[in-house]
């Protein structure tokens, strides 16, 4: 599944990209054709672009735990949702896009991410858990609480630091919300 959650980024992250080139459907002139709105939208493109690339290059890496690349990358979705949230050249939901790929990649940082990838990987043995029997989705939504009971006996207490919100990111990740959901904990 962690392969998965990094191909995720990518897709989401050429998606993002392309969508990006596409020119908004203004029929009539509007604030945001003025010179400095549009001047604030032009800063945004070379880090749509690095977002874009570095999301390609981090996905195929496994990395620790503030590796200096995933911080960096970390830095960069922060200005890049800023300076999206600055211009209204950009949709609502190409935002929404860029703060839950970003909320990915943070997860990536997190002893939670650290711990689904060692249960995935099969390295303990998960024969006491017999609540594991179900999907994937179910993990982080239904079945979070036999999900936790895992973490807790494999990784210990800290996989268990924002669990909740961690499981939220899960499942908007993966799709298995409706995609207008609540984004009350994006920063």
């Amino acid at each position: 599944m962690p392969n998965f959650l990094y191909q995720s980024f990518v897709l989401l992250a050429f998606s993002i990209y392309f969508c990006y080139s596409a020119p908004l459907n203004v029929t009539t002139p509007t604030t945001c054709d003025s010179a400095a709105e549009m001047a604030k939208a032009q800063k945004c493109y070379p880090m749509m672009m690095e977002f874009g690339n570095k999301t390609v290059e981090l996905a195929a890496l496994d990395m620790k735990i503030n590796d200096t690349r995933l911080l960096s990358m970390m830095k960069l979705c922060k200005d890049l949702k800023a300076c999206l949230n600055s211009s209204c050249h950009f949709e609502e939901s190409m935002k929404k896009d860029v703060r839950i790929a970003c909320d990915g990649i943070a997860l990536k940082n997190t002893y939670f991410m650290e711990c689904l990838t060692k249960i995935k990987t099969g390295t303990p043995n998960l024969v006491q858990y017999t609540c594991l029997a179900h999907s994937s989705d179910q993990m982080f939504t239904t079945k979070k609480w036999c999900t936790k009971s895992v973490f807790r006996g494999v990784c210990g207490e800290r996989s268990l630091n924002n669990f909740d919100r961690h499981c939220r990111i899960m499942v908007r990740l993966f799709g298995l919300a409706d995609k207008d959901g609540d984004d009350e904990d994006d920063e």
